[in-house]
């Protein structure tokens, strides 16, 4: 069998090669890998050189079900599935390539690439989660993986499991920043979408651990903490924002906020003093600090540090007025507090000498109120002083604490919000007034102000990591809050662009163009984020993405390409971006490139399994499309270094070996398979190509193979092709002890039926070479021991057609059938033997053996044909449509079919008079034979016959959209201007159809007659007489003639012309005699003519004579 295999992929015979190879593997169902091993190269065979895809897909499958630990039919499979689009079956490869992988890392890819299928190709999200699950069981740090699937659980609305899978995310970054953006989206999932208040105060806690001075986690911190009461932990967030940022405003503001809690929440008078002095330390003039610390001192009675306060006010104070005030209340509490004159008498002795100005009822009036508590008279005073002072700032200030108060104090948002607009209004540049604004904004839920307030401060922020999170944010708000998904993605590109490593911005970009299905964009996004990292993983990852976006969202293939190179070139053991590569090149054509590739990964791979398939795919590639039969053999014997058992590198290496001559290494081989080989049926194969070679002396052997054959009989005792081959050896070497072992055993071979139908076989070939009439007795006894002894069935065929005796031809026949290697020979014996049996008077046996014929062979026409004619004969109409029914059922050639079909029609139609039952059978091969011109032509005939005249046009129209023959078409014509001249009152549509008939053919008789009679029909007279001359020149059969004659007659007559009327009347009459219309019509015309003026009885009785 082996050797069959080789010389038939020598010839390039493939249709033998693939029978021998499907036998091949029927053969060897014991031994798991050859069988997986032929059913590879079958499907190989069917996918090169037959076309046959879906065949090749089915043959790799079942070599996978035969042996599943195989790796080259997976490879296939993936690649065959990958390029016919069946993305169910390709997911169910991978998902067996992951069962049987060692490594995890291939295995997550293979569970990588499924999940990405269900999500890019079959929009399953489900399935895509599921696929993406297990990949991270395999490989649970890995970023892109856990990226996919947080994007997939925020698209199934799935917080719980998002915040799980951002957490996994944030522990595997090494960037503070992306693990803060993490961190804050935990923490938000949480506080929104969970209600978990707790958990979300953690994560921001979390971020804060990382940035003490992050806004967004501050912002979100003093709203958890403030709502249940923990004024403690907030202290905490306002000390940590204080020490951590650099701008002096805010620190003085995060300081004043601390003191602000420590005086009204705890009674800590000592703590806010602490911050309120550590504010003023930051910012000397920071106006809410220096006024709480006025109240605090007072409050205390510690005037001495009030004092030195006042003093240091007056220090700082850029005007005279304000000087002025300070000093005077400094005078003032030297005088009521201090007790002492004579320091009250100095200050007051200053503040005459800077100016007349007097501010202290204003000033007096503020302390009063904030010590009484009195909020809006505090709020109205501030706001008084801030539109008397000359000094900006020092407005500035006080309006802003106007609207801190009215905020903090008063609760009155709108309030506040209005003084933090005024003192942008001053100062569009005051960073505090913006913070105080996203606050109030983002606690009432204002995102429209927010949003505004968001982008005023893009004006003012440093460009930076800031100016970055500051359009996050702005694109967190119109993504989450207000759904205006464009300008989301305008502000989540603009923090890129400032910040290429803002990892939440860039995460959020690309989800967002996903979703809009903006890939090129999302490409662009992604090579970008590439030119900015340098880590080699990070790089090789990402890559490995654009490469992804490329070859399933963009199509372009060779972008995908240089992608998937990209990610190779930075890390090398990236398996998906190594598998991409081989995908895409696998399916372009290029194929030294897959090799190279291919020859690379088995370099690469850690897995054995796969770096054998990587290289049998190598060896096929350099084969197929290469014809590089030199390089195939050196990945073939790679793969016996490595797997020296490998069976299906064995295999491939047998037609190379035998195509370069090299005996000696196919001797080798064959050694090899008789040891590895599992099947003993195929080890005997191997064994005796072995001896074959040995005995032709194409490998040396002293033993001109003896030694390989006993070998076979010791696996196979009975094996008549080694006792024959030992018979020969022993014949040659004149050995009578070894000839009398071999006959001494082959007497007790013979016993088995097989093996006695084979010998039989030889013998009666050896009976039928000397014309011997044993042959025939040897060959039936052969088909009585193995009915499928396709050798004994086809001697007796021979035989069978040289005697010509129908009973023999009929046996014959059925051992063909029997065998089903060609059923059209059978069918021809069949038909035969009907001959034979029709010459000895034999009228049913012959129907039967049609009948069988038909049976055998559907598609044998000429038993068709002869059947038909007999049961006609013998009006065995019912018998013949069952016999012809059945055989159109089987048949399976779509023109025999419609024959079949149209002889049933006919045999209803017209020998029955049935003609429902007839347009009922060519109405079913529409079904079966759609577009059928012949059939539809029969089929409009037969409804015409049925006066159905719309739906004949109907279907003989259809019939000439189907481009029949040319005959076939004129007649379709002439029965479209029959039926629409004639049923359907349509005479124009009627002209078309017979101008096409004549276009072809100007002289047609038939066409020529209905255009005439249509043109009389529309009083065309002129044309009508024309047309009936034109009949009458091309028409040369008599009696085709008097028509034509008798038809211009008519004409001419209608026009008037009788003088030309009765001439062609004479003409029909010289030729039909007094027989016919012609001599009637001629005859009334005289009579009814007036004397004188018309044809007279004397030119009738003239034409007669002629």
């Amino acid at each position: 069998m082996r050797g069959i295999v080789r010389s038939a992929a020598l010839a390039g015979a493939w249709s033998a090669l693939e029978r021998t190879l499907e036998h091949e593997a029927n053969a060897v169902r014991a031994d798991p890998r050859h069988r997986a091993a032929a059913l590879a190269a079958r499907a190989r065979l069917l996918e090169a050189h037959r076309g046959n895809v879906l065949g090749a897909i089915e043959l790799y499958e079942h070599a996978l079900e035969a042996e599943p630990r195989t790796s080259a039919p997976i490879h296939s499979l993936k690649r065959l599935h990958q390029r016919q689009g069946r993305d169910r079956e390709l997911i169910g490869v991978l998902e067996r390539e992951a069962e049987l992988a060692t490594d995890a890392g291939v295995r997550a890819l293979c569970y990588y690439r499924a999940g990405r299928i269900w999500l890019d190709r079959l929009g399953s999200l489900d399935e895509g989660a599921r696929a993406l699950e297990r990949a991270i069981e395999q490989a649970p740090h890995d970023a892109m993986l856990l990226e996919s699937l947080a994007y997939v659980y925020e698209r199934q609305d799935r917080p719980t499991d998002r915040a799980r899978v951002l957490q996994q995310l944030a522990e595997a970054t090494s960037s503070p920043a992306a693990r803060i953006g993490y961190y804050q989206e935990i923490a938000e999932i949480h506080a929104r979408r969970l209600d978990d208040r707790e958990a979300a105060i953690e994560w921001y806690e979390r971020a804060r651990a990382i940035d003490a001075g992050y806004l967004p986690a501050i912002q979100a911190l003093t709203e958890l903490y403030t709502e249940r009461g923990d004024f403690a932990k907030l202290i905490e967030v306002h000390v940590g924002e204080a020490q951590a940022v650099r701008d002096p405003a805010r620190r003085a503001a995060a300081h004043a906020r601390v003191a602000a809690l420590c005086e009204q929440n705890f009674g800590r008078l000592d703590d806010a003093i602490m911050h309120y002095e550590l504010a003023l330390g930051v910012m000397p003039g920071h106006a809410p600090s220096f006024q709480a610390l006025v109240r605090l001192f007072t409050q205390a009675g510690r005037f001495g540090e009030l004092a030195s306060l006042y003093e240091r006010a007056v220090d700082f104070s850029g005007d005279i007025e304000t000087k002025i005030d300070y000093l005077y209340k400094l005078g003032r509490l030297y005088e009521d507090a201090l007790g002492s004159p004579a320091q009250a008498l100095s200050a007051y002795g200053r503040i005459l000498k800077l100016a007349p100005e007097d501010m202290s009822a204003l000033h007096a009036m503020q302390r009063a109120a904030e010590r009484a508590g009195l909020w809006k008279e505090l709020v109205a005073a501030l706001e008084t002083e801030a539109n008397r002072t000359r000094d900006s700032k020092r407005a500035l200030e006080l309006v802003y604490r106007a609207g801190e108060v009215a905020e903090l104090e008063l609760g009155d948002d709108l309030l506040a919000v209005s003084y933090y607009r005024k003192v942008l209004d001053r100062n569009a540049s005051y960073a505090p007034a913006y913070v105080a604004l996203g606050r109030v904004f983002h606690r009432g839920r204002r995102f429209h102000e927010l949003l505004e307030i968001y982008q005023k401060e893009l004006t003012i922020t440093p460009r930076g990591p800031g100016l970055a999170a500051l359009h996050y944010r702005i694109g967190r708000v119109c993504a989450e809050e207000l759904g205006r998904d464009e300008e989301a993605i305008a502000a989540y590109r603009s923090a890129v662009e400032i910040d290429p490593t803002h990892a939440p911005a860039i995460r959020a970009l690309e989800h967002k163009l996903e979703e809009k299905g903006r890939f090129q964009e999302l490409v662009a996004l992604l090579e970008l984020e590439l030119a900015a990292l340098e880590e080699p993983k990070a790089r090789a990852r990402l890559s490995l993405r654009i490469g992804e976006l490329y070859e399933m969202r963009l199509n372009q293939r060779a972008k995908a390409l240089g992608a998937y190179d990209q990610a190779l070139a930075a890390d090398p053991e990236l398996l998906p971006a190594r598998d991409g590569v081989i995908r895409l090149l696998a399916e372009g054509d290029d194929p030294l490139r897959l090799v190279a590739a291919l020859e690379s990964e088995a370099r690469a791979h850690v897995d054995p399994r796969l770096a054998v398939a990587a290289l049998l795919r190598a060896g096929e590639v350099y084969r197929d499309e290469l014809f590089d039969n030199d390089r195939a053999i050196r990945c073939f014997e790679s793969v016996l270094e490595r797997e020296p058992a490998e069976v299906e590198a064995l295999f491939a290496l047998e037609p190379l070996y035998a195509a370069r001559g090299d005996w000696e290494k196919l001797g080798a081989l064959y050694a090899i398979e008789a040891r590895v080989l599992a099947d003993p049926a195929a080890r005997v194969g191997a064994l005796r190509e072995l001896a074959r070679l040995q005995a032709s002396g194409k490998v040396p052997s002293t033993d001109r193979g003896r030694q390989a054959l006993g070998a076979i009989l010791q696996l196979a005792p009975g094996d008549l092709g080694a006792l024959e081959g030992l018979e020969r050896i022993a014949l040659a070497e004149g050995d009578p002890e070894l000839l009398a072992h071999v006959h001494a055993q082959l007497s007790s071979v013979l016993s088995d039926p097989a093996s006695v139908a084979a010998h039989e076989t030889r013998l009666g070939e050896r009976f039928e070479a000397l014309d011997s009439p044993h042959a025939l007795e040897a060959y039936r006894s052969a088909i009585a021991r193995d009915p499928e002894a396709f050798g004994a069935v086809r001697g007796f065929s021979r035989i069978a057609e040289r005697i010509g005796d129908p009973v023999l031809l009929e046996e014959a026949a059925e051992h063909e059938a029997r065998v089903e290697l060609e059923r059209e020979r059978a069918g021809v014996l069949l038909v035969r033997a009907a001959e034979a049996r029709l010459a000895q008077n034999d009228a049913e046996g012959a129907v039967r053996a049609l009948s069988r014929a038909l049976e055998v062979d559907p598609d044998h026409a000429t038993a068709a044909e002869r059947v038909g004619e007999l049961l006609v004969a013998c009006g065995e109409l019912d018998r013949l449509l069952g016999i012809l029914t059945q055989a159109a059922r089987l048949a399976k050639r779509p023109e025999r079919i419609a024959d079949l079909w149209a002889r049933i029609a006919e045999l209803y139609a017209g020998h029955k008079r049935d003609l429902a039952s007839g347009i009922a059978a060519l109405e079913r091969v529409q079904g079966l034979v759609p577009g059928h011109a012949g059939t539809l032509f029969r089929l409009g005939d037969l409804l015409a016959r049925a006066g159905q005249w719309e739906k004949a046009v109907e279907r003989l129209e259809q019939a000439l959209a189907a481009r029949p023959p040319l005959e076939t078409a004129l007649a379709a014509h002439l029965r479209l201007a029959a039926a629409c001249a004639d049923h359907l009152a349509e005479p124009k549509r009627a002209r078309r159809h017979l101008d096409a008939v004549l276009e072809h053919d100007p002289d047609h008789r038939e066409a020529l007659e209905r255009l005439a009679s249509i043109q009389v029909t529309e009083g065309q007279l002129d044309a009508a007489a024309e047309t009936a001359l034109r009949l009458v020149r091309v028409s040369t059969d008599p009696s085709v003639r008097v028509g034509a004659l008798t038809l211009l007659a008519r004409v001419e007559r209608q026009r008037g012309r009788l003088e030309a009327s009765a001439h062609a009347y004479e003409q029909a009459v010289v030729l039909s005699g007094v027989e016919g219309s012609a001599a009637s019509e001629l005859s009334e015309l005289i009579t009814n003519a007036e004397p004188g003026s018309g044809p007279s009885f004397a030119r009738y009785a003239t034409a007669l004579k002629r």
